[in-house]
């Protein structure tokens, strides 16, 4: 049913002018992609190479050869799956998503943290950041400004053909249902061979009947 699916520029601009507020971003946004390391043992380690820094020097070890790595032109999200000690993120290429400035302001964040990604352009990698509990490698994969996104940003595009093309699909697989359910004609054929011989059950019908002829009783057989 996809191929059937086609989304055209003017269906992209009419959802695009209903739904205009849905693309204003309130506030400026940062999405970011991060190597951990931790200077202990992790009860389960989840990257695709096991790799697992026990203590400081480890750690700083490890954070020294990815930088190497990187710095050597090595892909940061398939360093991330190979080595990063979160497992939360680590299969994902270390991928945070987007994260809101208010979020780099919260009082939980670490301001070393803040700084690094502040410090960043897009593309670019972050030194080792320091932190009470880990070493943190960052990448600012894209910045987004606040503010109202316009119809060709690529984002903007993907989102709506996606939302549409899902809204088709769902339209179609419903139609399809609707159509066979009603052309579907269930038969009950041994009903009808019953009523066509005022009663009479079939041959072929009787021998899928179990025998309910009770047995005779112990004292009929002697």
């Amino acid at each position: 049913m996809a191929a059937k699916v086609s989304i055209s520029d003017q269906d992209v601009t009419d959802f695009y002018n209903t739904n205009r507020n849905q693309f204003n971003v309130a506030e400026a946004q940062f999405r970011i992609s991060q190597i951990v390391i931790t200077p202990r043992k992790e009860p389960q380690v989840r990257n695709r190479k096991n790799d697992d820094a026990t203590n400081e020097a480890e750690a700083q070890r490890k954070a020294k050869m990815l930088m190497d790595k990187l710095n050597s032109g090595a892909d940061f999200s398939q360093l991330a799956m190979d080595y990063s000690e979160d497992p939360n993120t680590a299969a994902s290429g270390g991928d945070l998503g987007y994260i809101p400035e208010s979020s780099l302001n919260a009082a939980q964040t670490d301001p070393m943290l803040k700084k690094a990604v502040l410090s960043l352009k897009p593309g670019q990698v972050s030194q080792p950041v320091q932190l009470r509990d880990s070493i943190r490698i960052l990448k600012l994969v894209a910045r987004e400004a606040a503010g109202l996104r316009g119809v060709n940003d690529p984002q903007v595009q993907q989102t709506i053909r996606d939302t549409l093309r899902n809204r088709k699909e769902q339209l179609l697989r419903n139609a399809y249902l609707a159509v066979a359910r009603d052309e579907a004609h269930v038969t009950n054929y041994l009903a009808q061979q019953v009523v066509e011989t005022a009663g009479k059950l079939p041959d072929a019908a009787k021998s899928t009947i179990p025998n309910t002829k009770p047995a005779p009783s112990p004292a009929a057989t002697q």
